[in-house]
Formats: structure tokens, sequence, C-alpha cells
């Protein structure tokens, strides 16, 4: 199958809107952070404007949304619908914020956004869980692209608290840090179950093997890719700063953390489309 690009950076922009916005939830539910939570919702908004024009760039053309609308049972339904639930709900909790309405009005706001933002998450790997591509027809999709949405939406995060380290408690910082490196290892975790699914899978084919991953034609940008960009080099940033008990973010630091999980979000994506090129033999 050819690599669907338009869904590509239409899954990862939304994903890592989603987690930017996470991380602005839980600050405003925790009552830290203050001063990073307009650019961080703002920051969130903006990658989810940028996935929607993706998404669009797939449609061909903006008024095939309309064919959507008519089946919001479907598995594009349901997503195009939690889309437009949490990027309303970003919304409004950025006017709630910039009027000053009460901390309460806010966390409900953000709370609910939060849930809308994991199920979208969610929702953007499991629409692939399909019988007839034995490569995707697994739930560990829906888990990657939640743990791809929070690495990339915490990194993005990281450019503010570089830019505003002076207005962050120590704690919180090292906190974020820590969370980042809890997700880096849940999506090592989830990719390591994959790759041992798939040297499991029914429907053997040597398309739809690992060795095709470790030393065939995908081993560039899986090796590359996926576990040096995407994987090794931001959890080594994140283990060396957990370590050092670093305070503050660099601009450096958010710089190739935020290019090395961008890369890898880009190379999952992509090799996952490269695995599914056989359909189920049966069918």
């Amino acid at each position: 199958m050819h690599i669907q690009w338009p869904l590509v950076f239409f899954t990862l922009f939304t994903g890592m809107g989603v987690g930017a916005f996470s991380c602005v939830a839980i600050t405003e539910w925790l009552g830290i952070a203050e001063s990073i939570r307009m650019p961080g919702a703002i920051t969130a908004l903006a990658f989810m404007a940028v996935g929607g024009v993706a998404s669009v760039f797939h449609l061909s053309h903006p008024f095939r949304t309309y064919n959507i609308l008519k089946h919001l049972a479907t598995g594009v339904g349901k997503e195009m619908l939690l889309i437009g639930l949490t990027g309303f709900l970003i919304l409004a909790y950025c006017i709630l914020l910039s009027m000053g309405f009460s901390d309460q009005a806010r966390k409900i706001v953000a709370a609910i956004g939060l849930v809308s933002g994991v199920v979208l998450a969610f929702e953007m790997g499991a629409i692939y869980v399909l019988p007839a591509r034995p490569a995707w027809n697994t739930w560990f999709w829906p888990f990657i692209y939640a743990a791809s949405a929070a690495v990339t939406g915490l990194f993005a995060m990281y450019f503010w608290a570089a830019a505003l380290k002076g207005h962050m408690e120590e704690a919180v910082v090292l906190s974020m840090n820590r969370a980042t490196l809890i997700a880096l290892i849940i999506q090592a975790a989830t990719i390591l179950a994959y790759m041992i699914f798939l040297g499991g899978a029914p429907y053997a084919d040597p398309l739809r093997k690992p060795a095709r991953l470790l030393t065939g034609d995908s081993a560039v940008p899986f090796w590359g890719g996926v576990v040096l960009a995407g994987l090794v080099i931001p959890l080594g940033l994140t283990v060396w700063l957990q370590a050092e008990q670093t305070a503050h973010f660099s601009l450096s630091i958010a710089v190739v953390g935020f290019i090395g999980v961008l890369v890898g979000g880009i190379s999952i994506r992509a090799l996952m489309y490269h695995l599914g090129t056989e359909i189920d033999p049966i069918l």
C-alpha cells in the first residue's frame, strides 16, 4: 500500500495537539504552571488545525467532508466528531482563560477536553484495526498512536517550558520531564509488543514479518527513524535531565527532542503502510 502522507500528517499533528492540551489540562487541575497554559492551549489548537488541513488533502476536496456527516457511526465519522468536539473544547478553554472565568469552569472544560482528546488519540489508531489487513489487525496500534501523541505533545511543550523557564517552578519542570520519560518508555514497550505480535501473526507473509523492519527493506527508517530519532535520542535527553535533576529546559534540548519524536512519529506511521501492503489471503 502506498503511504498516505496526508493521513500520516493528519494523525501526527492532531495527536500532537491532543498531547499538548493534555499537558495544559493537567496543569489546570493541579493548579500549577499557570504561565504555560495559554501558549500551550493555543499551540494545541494550531496543531489540530494543521491536522485538519492535512485530512482535507486526503479527501481531495473540502466538500467531501459532507459525506462523512452522513456516516457518523463509522470510524471516520467518530474521528470527525471527536476532532470537532476536542477542538471546540480547546477553543472554549482559551476563551475562558483569557476572560478570567473561574477556576472551576476552566477545570470542567479542561477535563472534558482531556477525555475527548485521549479518546481521539486512541480512535486515530483504532480506525486501522482491520481484519483485512493482518499487519494492522491488533489493538497495539491505538496504544502506539496514543503514546506518539503524548511524547510529541510533551516535547512541543518543552519549547514553552524553555521560553518561560523563569516563570515555572522547578518541581513542575522535573515532573514534565518525568511524564515525558514515562510516555517514551510506554511507546517503546508498545512498539516492542507489536513486533512480537507481528512475529506470530496469522497468515504469515515475508512482507509482514519483523525481519522486514529489522534487516529488510524497511530497516533504515525503522532503526534510524523509529528507534534512534524517535526513542533513543529523546530517551537519552529525558534520562539525562532526570538524573541531573536539571530544573530548566534549554531551547537546544527542546529542538533536538522535538525533531527526534517528530521523525519517529512520521516513521512509524509510514512503516505501518508498508507493513499493510498485503491483504488477508482469504479475501
